[in-house]
This record gives structure tokens, C-alpha cells and sequence, in this order.
């Protein structure tokens, strides 16, 4: 999220980028957090945000666009920007077939057969892993026995369902962002997730995967223009509340 971030920082904006818990150098307790912990350090990022600042912008992408749907409707920022938000897995048959799933299969293998030949892959890796090597074949065997719980996978689930389920309520003006590429967020399910929202949203399709926030992404600069001109309008409208205290 850090180009992101320095896009608005340069803009004059405050900017607040937070490591959820579980994850980067805590990931050791990931198994060990929910969905309520990661909301929860939402939560508390933008009381402290609110007691320093009149015009908030909540931006999120992918798993964050989740928080982000779900803490806007406690919080009302000036403005919710979502990038590519992830609300659901895939298909109401995996739907339908995932409690089976977490009952039988404790741990998973999630790259025992990635191709490491594919950009996305790659890059998604290069990005986790610093310096990591994907041309070694023991490199390639090491990533392939990796074995992850799916406890976490469950509660991005349930995540998910909350963020889909309430976005009819939400009430703040929105951009949302997708990349028309995408295979991680489809764009059909974005689609959907916003036909279900309270208000008005901006949507916009860029020629791009699910790597929004790379500024390699070949949609950067539409995405920068976008977020920046809806920054400045929500900043305006926040600093102009109407009589009965509402945005304009």
C-alpha cells in the first residue's frame, strides 16, 4: 500500500497505512486471530485519526476493501475508496461445500501447484518475499510444501459475508476501483457487491489484474487520477456540512 499512500501523502493528505494483526512480523499468531481483531485495529487506527483530523478517507484493497466496507458503516469517513474489495471466495457451490472442506482438510498446500512462470505469481511472491529466487528449483519445492491452516481462510470468509451483507447500508460517497483482468476479484463479483450498496457508487474498470496498488500495475496513472480527484471532492464535501449536520 506505501505508493499508494506516498499518492496521497503527496497531496497534502495525512496518511495512516496499518499492518493488521497476524500478519508481516507477527504472522507466527495468525492462526490465532479473527476477523474481529483485524476490524478491531481498524477501529482503533481511525478513532485516533478522527481525534487529530475533520475529513477522513478510508481506503481499502482487496481483503481491506472488506474492513473497509465494514468500518464505514460505524464510522461514516468523508469518503470510502474500494480497490478490487474481496467479499467472497468464488461460487455458491464452494460456498455450499466449505464447511465440509474445513472439516476434512485442517491444513492446506496453497502453492503445491502454482506456476512460477506467471507474472501475477511471481510478482505477488517477489513482493511477500524479498530477494526470494524463483528461478532455484529447491526455491520452487520449499514454496510448493508450504502448509498453511485454514482457520484464517475462514474468517476472511466470514469477513466477507459481513462486508457483503452491509453494504446496503452504506450511506458515504464511494469510489470503487476494479481491475478488468482480475482472476483474484473478478470483476462480476465486484459488480455485484456494489449493485447492493445504499448509495450512489463511482465504479471504474481499468485494464489491469488484481496488483492495483503496484504502480507497475499499466492502470497507475488512471488509478492515481481517479483517487485523487475523488480525495479532493470528499475532502471539500467533508469541510461543508449541510444544516442538519450531514455531507453534502
Amino acid at each position: 500500500m506505501q505508493p499508494l499512500g506516498v499518492v496521497l501523502k503527496d497531496a497534502a493528505w495525512t496518511v495512516r497505512g496499518l499492518m493488521l494483526p497476524g500478519l508481516g512480523a507477527d504472522i507466527e499468531n495468525l492462526d490465532n486471530c479473527t476477523h474481529r481483531d483485524w476490524s478491531g485495529a481498524v477501529r482503533g487506527a481511525l478513532d485516533e485519526l478522527n481525534q487529530q483530523h475533520s475529513v477522513i478517507l478510508l481506503v481499502g484493497y482487496s481483503l481491506g476493501g472488506a474492513l473497509a466496507l465494514n468500518a464505514a458503516l460505524e464510522q461514516r469517513p468523508a469518503g470510502l475508496v474500494l480497490l478490487a474489495p474481496f467479499w467472497t471466495f468464488g461460487d455458491d457451490w464452494s460456498s455450499i461445500l466449505w464447511p465440509v472442506v474445513r472439516l476434512i482438510f485442517r491444513r492446506v498446500k496453497p502453492l503445491k501447484r502454482a506456476d512460477f512462470s506467471t507474472g501475477e505469481v511471481r510478482h505477488g511472491l517477489q513482493r511477500m518475499f524479498k530477494n526470494i529466487d524463483l528461478e532455484n528449483p529447491q526455491t520452487q519445492q520449499t514454496l510448493r510444501q508450504l502448509t498453511v491452516s485454514l482457520k484464517p481462510i475462514e474468517q476472511i470468509r466470514q469477513l466477507g459475508r459481513r462486508a457483503f451483507t452491509g453494504a446496503s447500508m452504506i450511506d458515504v460517497p464511494t469510489l470503487v476501483i476494479q481491475g478488468s483482468r482480475d482472476q483474484i476479484v473478478p470483476p462480476i463479483r465486484t459488480r455485484r457487491l456494489i449493485n447492493g450498496f445504499g448509495n450512489r457508487v463511482e465504479y471504474h474498470e481499468v485494464e489491469a489484474g488484481h496488483d492495483l496498488v503496484d504502480p507497475e500495475s499499466g492502470a497507475w496513472d488512471q488509478i492515481k487520477e481517479r483517487l485523487l480527484l475523488f480525495a479532493a471532492l470528499a475532502s471539500k464535501a467533508g469541510r461543508n456540512p449541510t444544516p442538519d449536520g450531514s455531507l453534502e
